[in-house]
């Protein structure tokens, strides 16, 4: 894809050179960007008071091994942001991988969940919010007895809306309009090939 892009400036009558037209000056560059932002990120963390809520959710690659996005949300200059913290890797996908992740990703960023932790988020699934086992349960039990557990809301709105649409003709229409974007994606990539 990087190759694609530089082409396409090159169209433009950008001058890149040759020098830095290849994937290992792509990873180069994409590793200082990111470690300029893990800096950043970082500073926040040593201002007092530093108060953060942690999100995270489940995903698997296509090596179809579970990783966990975990994302922070911080005030900035009393804005409200939110960043990404880091991706993990669980062992297990029961709540004790999970919570395993999630720690070692606040500790390898240098965030101490027991002074900063507010609040929590994630989508509704047992391992994230069972009352005995679940990871928000671990993260209040171990780290933040005051933190908040929060249902993410677009997940919510997205199980009412599978609700709502029960037994009417939108079941078929859903999977056709999922489709039509998959087909978008895949010709916007050959349209950036092509220009």
């Amino acid at each position: 894809m990087y190759e694609t892009w530089t082409s396409i400036e090159k169209k433009h009558h950008v001058d890149l050179g040759t020098r830095y037209i290849n994937r290992k000056a792509c990873k180069d560059f994409i590793s200082h960007i990111a470690g300029a932002m893990v800096e950043e990120l970082e500073k926040e963390f040593t201002q007092e008071p530093f108060n953060c809520s942690i999100l995270f959710d489940g995903s698997t690659d296509k090596s179809v091994s579970e990783k966990e996005v975990v994302s922070i949300q911080l005030l900035e200059n009393g804005v409200p942001k939110i960043k990404l913290l880091g991706i993990a890797e669980p062992e297990h996908c029961n709540a004790e991988g999970v919570f395993k992740g999630i720690t070692d990703v606040c500790a390898v960023r240098g965030l101490d969940l027991n002074t900063s932790l507010v609040a929590s988020a994630a989508d509704g699934a047992a391992v994230n919010f069972g009352e005995i086992n679940g990871v928000m349960t671990k993260l209040k039990q171990q780290h933040a007895p005051w933190m908040i557990k929060i249902h993410c809301i677009a997940h919510r709105l997205e199980l009412a809306l599978n609700d709502a649409f029960k037994g009417t003709y939108f079941e078929q229409v859903g999977p056709t309009l999922k489709s039509l974007v998959l087909v978008a994606d895949i010709l916007e990539i050959h349209l950036f090939q092509i220009f």
